[in-house]
């Protein structure tokens, strides 16, 4: 796929028509129209339900991905001779699977469990450092529309219920795998009909601004109001904003930057320090898609006024967990992917046995303070099943007391010793 987004005219353009053959998305009305209480209901819901509302919903939509997978898939890529009925059959009888159990792009529609065509490939780096591939269906890019909203709401949400996002919001999408900085971007721009602002990771280097130029000419003329990035991107870029190198001060005398240009002179003048993104940019919100934000978090609130909004994100599995308004721990969420959790004393017996396969608990049966390895099933007919990518969280709590939140919250854990 090669979109090779770029901005012109103060919208998103590509050079490749490919992505102009996808089902479009459907236009979000409740946003719109400034329906605030139902547009949380709809995108952030989620956090009003109990456990026992959680798991009900889990094993149901998992009992729909069941009667999707016929009998010739799991035979084909899991040797399976029986196709489960309900989920305990599911848990009983599906192995825990990796990467490697799965089929290599170019395969037909049988990799997929619907059988759905794959809009396209998605390559990126397995924990392992190992290059997978993911089919990316239409059923993804609906999904994968929906969460972003959903992060973008409750980037920027001082409490339950509050709704700041706007269709008319600048929002810069400025990611590491370029083809879902493209993909997002078409989809909020077809959802919402906001003017997106890409910057594909391929073209902002952090020794230089080229990508930074590129989005700052329309940035400062009409605003900036979320950011979607990893921590490492906002940070650089909140203390990069003003010019800090004679080249920098010179690119300043571009007419279109020429506010820029006194602003950041005016600031070093009187105020004795650097321009940064706040002194540009009154931002709403800021998305966080990194495992590290605890290394960043200081730093971008101190150079963007506003604090960043962490997302537990794979490009396998899509978007499993965000933090809520109170930006600590994050709560899963429960409508693209069933997970089951593999406790530390199953992890300490498969070490010893590798031919041992771990039992694994559900949500409902975890325990506060434990570290758990995840493990993932897709809905909607997505072709992972009891997929483990390495992952490890540690339930912080069963509760949010804060928030109201009545579902586990979870921390990113390294590797248990």
């Amino acid at each position: 796929m090669n979109l090779n987004t770029e901005i012109q005219s103060d919208r998103i353009t590509t050079s490749s028509t490919e992505w102009r053959d996808w089902p479009p998305l459907q236009k979000e009305n409740l946003l719109t129209e400034g329906r605030h209480e139902q547009a949380w209901k709809k995108y952030c819901g989620f956090l009003d339900f109990s456990i026992s509302e959680f798991t009900t919903l889990q094993n149901h939509l998992l009992e729909e991905q069941i009667k999707l997978i016929s009998r010739a898939f799991l035979k084909r890529w899991f040797g399976c001779d029986y196709k489960p009925e309900n989920v305990d059959d599911f848990r009983r009888i599906i192995p825990l699977t990796s990467f490697s159990d799965y089929p290599s792009p170019g395969q037909d529609s049988d990799s997929i469990p619907s059988g759905e065509k794959p809009l396209f490939w998605l390559e990126s780096m397995d924990k392992s450092g190992r290059m997978t591939c993911t089919p990316f269906t239409n059923s993804n890019f609906q999904f994968l529309a929906d969460d972003v909203i959903t992060a973008l709401v409750l980037s920027s949400a001082g409490r339950r219920g509050n709704v700041r996002l706007k269709p008319s919001d600048r929002i810069l999408v400025c990611l590491k795998l370029k083809v879902i900085s493209d993909t997002i971007s078409i989809a909020l721009h077809q959802r919402l009909g906001c003017n997106n602002l890409t910057v594909p990771m391929d073209t902002f280097h952090f020794e230089n601004d080229y990508g930074l130029n590129r989005f700052m000419e329309t940035s400062f003329k009409h605003g900036l109001d979320y950011v979607i990035a990893s921590s490492e991107t906002l940070a650089w870029l909140g203390e990069n904003s003003g010019f800090k190198t004679k080249s920098k001060w010179r690119s300043g005398l571009n007419i279109n930057r020429i506010g820029h240009f006194v602003k950041t002179w005016l600031i070093k003048r009187f105020l004795h320090r650097p321009a940064l993104a706040k002194d540009f940019w009154k931002t709403k919100g800021l998305v966080c898609c990194c495992n590290r934000l605890t290394n960043y978090r200081e730093r971008i609130r101190k150079t963007w006024g506003v604090v960043p909004m962490e997302v537990y994100y794979t490009p396998e599995t899509g978007l499993i967990g965000m933090q809520s308004w109170n930006k600590k721990d994050f709560t899963l969420l429960p409508y693209r992917n069933y997970f089951e959790f593999i406790p530390i004393s199953e992890l300490a017996r498969e070490a010893i046995d590798e031919d041992y396969q771990p039992a694994t608990v559900l949500m409902n049966e975890l325990k506060q303070g434990e570290v758990y390895e995840l493990v993932v099933s897709s809905f909607h007919g997505g072709p992972l099943l009891r997929y483990r990518p390495g992952d490890y969280l540690k339930v912080t709590a069963l509760e949010d007391i804060e928030s109201g939140i009545k579902l586990p919250q979870f921390a990113l854990h390294s590797k248990p010793e």
